[in-house]
């Protein structure tokens, strides 16, 4: 199986990102990248290593998004984050989700609102980035969710550079 370069998926998916994935999950199931991360491209192999605790995850490099300290569940592997997992599960059930649905279609309405009059518009920037933002911060009660302003958890934040994993 021949590897594939980050060049070559951003080159083929620009254009047709499905049969992209396809071929690369049939030539290569799984690539390794400079800072030793590995991506995984076929569900039942995603699967396998989510299930295992001796697999780290983000957070084997530190804090991701340029913090101090972890983000919960995000940056820890194994039991500590299984047990924040077993507190939020219940939370963000189908059930309770579902619940939220009217929510979310209203905020979507009202960004859409926000640029459906205009010629051109950067999708990212004017719904795919706010929506999970300021509804997260709404569902945590954060009057900060009630503006459009929230670039903290929108992604322009510096990252860090990745580090070596930890060894378990």
């Amino acid at each position: 199986m021949a590897p594939f370069s980050v060049e070559e998926v951003r080159a083929l998916a620009a254009a047709d990102p499905q049969p992209t994935y396809g071929e690369l999950a049939g030539r290569c199931p799984f690539h390794r990248g400079p800072d030793g991360t590995v991506t995984l491209t076929r569900m039942g192999d995603i699967a396998a290593v989510n299930r295992r605790h001796d697999v780290l995850g983000p957070g084997a490099n530190g804090p991701m998004m340029g913090g101090q300290r972890p983000l919960i569940p995000l940056d820890l592997d194994g039991p500590e984050h299984l047990k924040f997992r077993r507190l939020l599960d219940p939370l963000f059930s189908a059930k309770k989700a579902a619940l939220l649905e009217p929510e979310v279609r209203k905020l979507a309405d009202q960004l859409i609102d926000g640029f459906i009059d205009r010629k051109e518009v950067d999708l990212q920037e004017a719904f795919c980035q706010p929506l999970p933002s300021i509804f997260f911060l709404r569902l945590m009660g954060n009057p900060a969710g009630r503006s459009r302003r929230v670039p903290l958890l929108q992604g322009r934040h510096p990252r860090p550079p990745p580090a070596r994993p930890h060894p378990r």
